[in-house]
């Protein structure tokens, strides 16, 4: 059981599976505005991180939106980049690369990213503000930077209505949210928490936001363009 709670290792091949087949295409929905967002505001040849990208539905929309754009997905799942990659192979998005790695040590230089998102992730990293750290260290000085996650106070009604979205099967659901309100929603980030994993870092206009009838946080900023920050060792 305590394997099954614990949010801050990598999906299992179970795991990896079930959420892409029968959650993650409601995550989607939900972002899917903030996706066509940052893809609309990309400088040509920019490069975009997805942090935590899991089996790709956002990263490869970005790509397929901007063949312009290096969309670079991260995640520490391998069995969720086994399904990312059969994504890619289904939809082709040329201008991509998918990446086995941790949003607290990500393979990159200081400032060489146009943006950096994540969607649904910070609550399984070990250190949210570590994390947050590294997608400002990556990103360029006036670089876009978004954070999406659950709503911790969200209430069990509210987050039926997410599940709803899913595509979970019916008969299933009300178990499903039960379980999950308790092991998903009350352990992730309320505004708070997450405007605190930007604290003392190099930002400009930190905003964050609840998304219209979804019980999701979205952190909206800008990296600094005065400061650097060295990598973490």
């Amino acid at each position: 059981m305590a394997r099954l709670t614990d949010r801050r290792r990598p999906f299992s091949l179970p795991e990896a599976w079930f959420y892409d087949v029968a959650v993650a295409d409601g995550s989607f929905a939900a972002v899917r505005p903030l996706v066509d967002d940052i893809a609309g505001s990309l400088a040509p040849e920019g490069r975009l991180l997805d942090a935590g990208c899991g089996g790709g539905h956002e990263a490869v929309a970005l790509a397929q939106a901007r063949a312009d754009v290096h969309v670079v997905g991260v995640d520490p799942s391998a069995a969720a980049l086994r399904r990312a990659i059969r994504r890619t192979d289904r939809t082709p998005a040329n201008s991509m690369t998918l990446a086995r790695g941790s949003a607290l040590t990500l393979p990159f230089p200081s400032g060489v990213l146009t943006a950096a998102v994540s969607f649904f992730s910070i609550k399984h990293w070990p250190d949210p503000r570590a994390g947050v750290a590294e997608l400002v260290r990556v990103t360029r000085p006036g670089g876009r930077l978004l954070v999406v996650e659950v709503d911790g106070r969200a209430t069990a009604a509210e987050w039926r209505r997410y599940v709803d979205l899913t595509r979970v099967p019916r008969a299933l659901r009300g178990l499903f949210a039960r379980i999950t309100h308790a092991t998903v929603v009350r352990p992730s980030l309320d505004p708070s928490a997450l405007e605190a994993a930007f604290r003392d870092l190099p930002v400009d206009g930190l905003h964050i936001d609840v998304v219209d009838n979804v019980p999701c946080l979205v952190a909206r900023a800008h990296k600094a363009s005065v400061h650097e920050i060295a990598p973490r060792q």
